[in-house]
Formats: structure tokens, sequence, C-alpha cells
């Protein structure tokens, strides 16, 4: 998701410069100033995702390193050779029977080190199973809370994300994309009572599609919810979060939704 945000970003630092280019002359430096200058709320959101951003490299490069590391210790090299026991009457008997010695204990040294690389892996794939998990809750119960406090029932919630999810489950960056951000269900409402737009944003690359949703739907969606206060309720398992599964009755938003 970062690689994701980070081209989101890039796109829309594009689309402000063309904007500004347009400005005539003395008025430049002020519209630039104006365009370019983040509000209290804007810089707090920018701090926020530049320190997901490194956290979320930082545990990318741990667990890319771990891998790395549980591979080389199990493809380093072929399990040794046993040598077979030799012949009790040759000359150098018992030098090649210390050789198959030191053999066999080399061969159950390196079945311990596979047996504990292949624990260590499943492990790592274990941990990172259930932290995905853990975001997932997140990201659902937090979308669940913004689509209270714009007066957008649970069962509203669920039917205009179950609307939308043939257009979208190509794309988890764009499904994530509409998850996480703040107007979210604001988004996600709006399109499922527009299939026009939903079809258009569908055959956009997600990068394309999130900008154009931010610059062009977002101002429409804000129309369609109300604040309501907020002070929200505890959400009503919409979003396939809970631990019994995904059900026919529950939404399936999340479904290839990822965390890179």
């Amino acid at each position: 998701m970062t690689e994701f945000n980070d081209g989101l970003q890039n796109e829309e630092d594009s689309q402000n410069v063309n904007q500004d280019a347009m400005v005539d002359g003395a008025d430049l430096a002020t519209a630039e100033a104006t365009t370019h200058e983040p509000t209290e709320d804007a810089q707090k959101v920018i701090n926020r995702k530049h320190f997901q951003y490194h956290e979320e490299r930082r545990k990318r490069k741990r667990l890319e390193a771990e891998l790395a590391e549980l591979k080389a210790k199990s493809e380093s090299k072929e399990p040794p050779a046993v040598p077979e026991i030799p012949d009790t009457y040759d000359t150098d008997y018992a030098q090649k029977i210390a050789e198959r010695d030191r053999a066999v204990a080399a061969r159950a040294q390196w079945e311990r080190q596979q047996e504990a690389a292949k624990t260590a892996e499943e492990e790592r794939q274990r941990t990172q199973l259930e932290e995905q998990q853990k975001e997932t809750a997140k990201l659902a119960q937090e979308f669940s809370q913004r689509a209270v406090s714009m007066g957008i029932t649970a069962e509203e919630t669920l039917e205009q994300q179950n609307a939308i999810i043939p257009f979208i489950s190509h794309s988890p960056e764009l499904a994530n994309f509409l998850l996480a951000e703040q107007d979210g269900p604001a988004l996600v409402k709006y399109l499922s009572n527009n299939v026009v737009e939903l079809d258009k944003i569908s055959s956009m690359s997600p990068v394309n599609a999130a900008v154009y949703l931010r610059t062009s739907v977002s101002p429409k969606a804000a129309k369609l919810v109300k604040k309501v206060g907020t002070s929200a309720p505890d959400p009503v398992d919409a979003l396939g979060s809970g631990a019994g599964g995904a059900t026919q009755t529950q939404s399936k938003f999340l479904e290839g939704v990822t965390f890179e």
C-alpha cells in the first residue's frame, strides 16, 4: 500500500503543478503559496501518513530479512552424505568408521536446522497473518464508525458495498483506498448509486482512480451525507471482520485487501 500511496501523491502533485501554471502574471507566487500551503489538519494527515509509511517499510524490511535468512539456511547445501558401514576387515576401518560417525552427526544437525527453519517460517507466516487480520479488523471498524457519523446505517453500508464489489474486485488497491479514506463511506454511497462513474473508475489504474475520486467524486459524494456527531455506537459487523468469518449477509468488501 505504501507504493500505491506514493504513486497517488505524485499524481496529485503533478495535477497541482499543471493548475499552478495556468495562473497569470503577478498572481502566480500568491496562487502557488495558497495551493501548496498545508492547513493544520492537512499537516497532521501528512505527518501521520509519513509515520505509517516508515513503520510499514521497516516492518517489511524486517520480514524480508528474516525470510532471506531462513531461505539461505534451508537451501545453503545438500544434506551431508552418510557413507556405508565399512568392512570390519578393512585396514583403515577405524578411520572410516570415525568419518562415518562424523557424517551421521552432521546429517542429524542439518535435519535439525531444516526443521528449525521450517518452524520459524511457519511462525513468521502465522504472525504476519495475525497482524494483517488485526489491521483488517481495525480498518473495518473505523470505516463502519465513519459511516455511522455520516448518517449511513449498517444495513445501508452493507448494501452499498456489495453493489460496488463487482466493479472493483479486480483491484484490491482501490478497495483499500475506499476503506482507508476519511470520506470513504460517502464515496461508496455515491458510487453505489452512480454506475456510470463506477464503471469509469473500474477501468482506470488504481492511482488514476484514486486521484479522480478525490478531485471529482469526493465533492459530489459529500453532498449525500451528513454529520450527526462524533459519538458512534459499536459498529455492526457489516464488513465481514467478525471471528466467525464472512457469511451471505456480510460484505465481501475486504476480500483481497492487502497490507504490504
